[in-house]
């Protein structure tokens, strides 16, 4: 249970393009307290029990359901942009700005949907990243 929770943080949290550090700074300032960098590394690697309170802030942080965090399933991401980046060599890099698209991640593959259906498909181990950004966030160039 603990390596699904951490596996399941990880991806959430590269989801919002976040480094561990930063991810540790927000729930600390979320729960109160200061979190250590190294604690976010021991979550992931399912290397450290989770007390509730961390959990219900990290479902909040990372915009998943606690639920979600807690099963290998399928989840779902929402965001007013993806930027979708491929290996260099691979593709050329992708920004998709549009609210109505959510972002689900199951059986390996990151599938880009809207009221119609899918509209781009990325197969996890094409080795590309898929970040969200935040109508407050602007792409690193």
């Amino acid at each position: 249970m603990l390596h699904v929770f951490g596996e399941q943080v990880k991806q959430g949290r590269r989801a919002k393009g976040w480094t561990q550090a930063q991810l540790a700074r927000s729930l600390g300032d979320t729960i109160g307290h200061v979190v250590n960098p190294l604690t976010i590394t021991r979550i992931e690697a399912g290397t450290r029990p989770t007390p509730i309170n961390e959990a219900v802030a990290l479902a909040q942080l990372l915009d998943i359901s606690l639920d979600s965090l807690a099963s290998n399933g399928p989840r779902t991401i929402r965001a007013s942009a993806y930027l979708i980046r491929y290996p260099k060599g691979q593709g050329d890099d992708i920004l998709v700005e549009d609210a109505s698209l959510t972002l689900d991640v199951a059986h390996g593959w990151a599938v880009l949907a809207d009221q119609h259906g899918p509209c781009i498909a990325v197969p996890a181990h094409s080795g590309a990243t898929i970040t969200r950004i935040d109508q407050d966030q602007q792409p690193e160039e």
